[in-house]
């Protein structure tokens, strides 16, 4: 959108209430494009706040206003374990939602991400079975899984794609002492012969919710 968003802008409803001032960005990790804010609490709100940046109508110098079809109550409750930070420099290089990623309609009409998860491991509908997917060379399993800087982190033991073909996580096997974990799949840079590189930090991956 080209929208130039600013740590500490206020955010405004249509009706010029002040609703809070941005306080984090949710980066989409492969592309580093904002995807959402993170508005902290004011007079409107009572608690912290997600914002899609797709629902943002205009920015006026330290202003920020939303579309004036959208209902500020209707915008999602900032969940701080819902998030990992982008590199290891912690929060201030940004936020990655922790879980695949899901699509809703027909209001809000963007990615459901951030969603609440539904359980400690999160599932698709319709999973193609592994052979299928393998056949198909999304991933193989085995596969390394690889650090943003090459480092091997573990092996991929589980892949789950979505009922429409999308990848929507792996289930990645990090050795003996911190067991398998759910990775999801927009935080995978690249998968060529060398394995799955990550466009995250390797801290972000102990984050991720285990397996059993």
């Amino acid at each position: 959108m080209g929208l130039e968003l600013q740590k500490g802008s206020h955010l405004y409803a249509s009706q010029d209430e002040d609703l809070g001032r941005i306080s984090q960005f949710v980066i989409a990790p492969k592309t580093s494009e904002v995807t959402h804010v993170v508005v902290e609490k004011g007079l409107f709100f009572h608690d912290d706040r997600v914002v899609p940046v797709e629902i943002i109508d205009r920015v006026e110098d330290d202003r920020v206003f939303l579309s004036d079809d959208i209902d500020p109550r209707s915008l999602p409750q900032f969940l701080p374990d819902d998030y990992a930070p982008l590199d290891d420099g912690g929060s201030g290089g940004g936020l990655v939602w922790r879980y695949p990623i899901a699509f809703g309609a027909p209001f809000p009409a963007y990615p459901v991400y951030p969603m609440n998860a539904e359980s400690d491991v999160p599932h698709v509908n319709d999973p193609v079975v592994q052979e299928e997917i393998e056949e198909g060379g999304l991933v193989a399993a085995d596969a390394p899984v690889l650090s943003k800087d090459g480092e091997k982190l573990g092996r991929v033991s589980e892949i789950e794609i979505d009922a429409v073909g999308r990848l929507s996580h792996l289930v990645v096997d990090l050795g003996f002492l911190e067991g398998e974990r759910v990775l999801p799949g927009h935080w995978i840079e690249t998968v060529d012969s060398d394995g799955v590189r990550l466009a995250v930090a390797e801290s972000a991956l102990k984050t991720l919710e285990p397996v059993g």
